[in-house]
């Protein structure tokens, strides 16, 4: 059904000519034509989850703000995305203890990329904390409401999750990520994280598990690698 990404299907003549050939001497033969749907377009939504803690604001070895940087690639994939028909959620986070964690929407699920949502992104500033866990929890809260065969979650973050009330002496915000991304996993929606080298290799395993993240040792990279590595997520 072309209606819902189904290919029209190919009728097979000879098999069915030969079926009903046979029908003529048995009245019940044996049918062994089949049809398998192919699916002939995407059909993703995703969420870009930004990083707008006070650490963004500080500046890279070459002197754009991390959160310049940030900017930058989520344009370039959005308008990406934009000509691709996937639908994406834009959104950053930041905190300031359990009670108080914001969850900052730049541009809506159906809404186009435009220069009313580059403004949005621009306005925003750094400050405050880390707190991971609430923003993919709700990221997926909002995921889970859209009808789509695929759901995904772009972390970007530059930074360790931590927050008021989280022991600095355990990986107790390590673990609340990671329950998130389970937690969002029943939902199926997948987590994949872009971090800075504050975070080592055994950190984000813990957070997002193998091969659900890169480091970016310079995060001038973000910009051209945020689009590949899309590509690369969602074939």
């Amino acid at each position: 059904r072309p209606g819902d990404g189904a290919a029209e299907p190919v009728p097979d003549h000879d098999r069915l000519l030969r079926a009903l050939v046979e029908r003529r001497v048995d009245p019940s033969p044996r049918f062994d034509i089949y049809e398998k749907p192919r699916v002939n377009r995407r059909d993703l939504a995703v969420v870009l989850l930004l990083d707008l803690s006070g650490s963004t604001g500080e500046t890279t070895a070459a002197g754009p703000r991390r959160l310049d940087l940030e900017r930058q690639a989520a344009a370039v994939l959005a308008e990406g995305l934009d000509a691709l028909g996937d639908r994406l959620i834009m959104a950053g986070f930041r905190s300031r203890g359990p009670r108080d964690c914001a969850f900052v929407v730049f541009k809506e699920i159906d809404e186009p990329w435009s220069p009313l949502v580059w403004k949005r992104l621009q306005a925003v500033q750094p400050g405050d904390s880390t707190r991971i866990g609430p923003a993919l929890r709700h990221a997926g809260w909002r995921l889970g409401h859209v009808a789509c065969r695929q759901r995904l979650i772009l972390l970007i973050t530059d930074g360790k999750p931590m927050d008021v009330g989280y022991e600095p002496a355990t990986h107790q915000a390590h673990h609340d990520v990671r329950k998130a991304c389970e937690e969002n996993a029943r939902l199926g929606i997948r987590t994949f994280a872009i971090s800075t080298e504050a975070n080592s290799a055994a950190d984000l395993e813990i957070m997002v598990s193998t091969q659900r993240f890169v480091i970016l040792p310079d995060l001038r990279d973000l910009p051209r690698l945020l689009p590949k590595l899309y590509g690369r997520l969602t074939l």
